[in-house]
């Protein structure tokens, strides 16, 4: 049996904890978000090439990082940042099997209905609406980690599901390598020191379904649960989501609302997740 070698996490770039921890706060404004990113100019140069793609289809040419940002919004800026910066570490090409604009696609899904259920919930779930962003678009990380690390386990894992085997993923992983993606993120996730609310969601599916969870926790599951629902094409894979989302009483009556704004965005999150990571 193959185990992830937590000691082999990839080290983010100088300063990229920081750019998360910032990102992922609604206390700071929108100049302070551009003069934290221009620290970055990595991501800074993705940001204008974005805003200049076909993807955005601007008016006229944009050349500075707060032209790209206002063209671009916050919530899209906080997407591809953190986006970019996680994916840097990794090369998940050598897993055949693993599609990264999926991967993405589902991600960024998961974001945008996260940002939503915590500030339709805000009264009775208190969440930072950034923070929940955050910890959706980064609950699958350890998924990134297993196709860079362990290709070609992963891959027969991939293929394994895909002929409906009627075997969940994490249940594979767990029999096949003695872990699952929940678990490596949050190895992961402490070895970047990302913040207990954003390691939480992965913890409790680590842990399996409890009775008390923190908010987090129900929201980015709420918020999975009507991504996947969303992406996948079998009846049979969408039911337990589907359930969940019932389940999860904080947020079960916005599923509906949330459901129906992230479906408008599916085609632009393809789209971007396209022009972000196309093999």
């Amino acid at each position: 049996m193959t185990r992830l070698d937590a000691r082999a996490a990839p080290v983010l770039a100088p300063g990229v904890p920081y750019l998360l921890q910032a990102l992922s706060s609604d206390t700071n404004s929108f100049q302070q978000i551009v003069a934290t990113l221009e620290r970055f100019p990595g991501i800074t140069f993705r940001l204008i090439a974005l805003a200049n793609s076909g993807w955005s289809s601007p008016a006229r040419p944009i050349d500075s990082l707060e032209q790209a940002c206002t063209r671009l919004g916050l919530d899209i800026v906080r997407t591809v940042s953190i986006a970019v910066c996680v994916a840097a570490p990794f090369n998940p090409q050598r897993c055949p099997a693993f599609d990264r604009e999926h991967y993405w696609t589902h991600a960024m899904l998961t974001a945008a209905a996260a940002r939503e259920f915590a500030t339709l919930s805000a009264r009775e779930l208190r969440l930072d609406p950034p923070a929940a962003h955050a910890a959706g678009l980064l609950h699958r990380i350890g998924l990134l980690w297993l196709a860079s690390q362990l290709p070609a386990e992963l891959d027969s894992m991939l293929r394994c599901r895909r002929t409906g085997s009627g075997h969940r993923l994490g249940e594979l992983m767990r029999s096949r390598i003695g872990t699952d993606y929940a678990a490596a993120g949050v190895h992961l996730g402490r070895a970047w020191g990302l913040s207990e609310s954003i390691l939480d969601p992965m913890i409790a599916e680590r842990r399996g379904a409890e009775e008390r969870v923190s908010p987090m926790v129900t929201v980015v599951r709420s918020a999975r649960a009507v991504s996947s629902i969303l992406l996948e094409d079998e009846e049979a894979i969408r039911q337990p989501y589907e359930r969940q989302l019932a389940r999860d009483h904080a947020t079960a009556r916005f599923a509906g609302v949330v459901r129906e704004q992230v479906r408008d965005r599916l085609p632009m999150m393809r789209a971007l997740a396209k022009e972000l990571f196309a093999a």
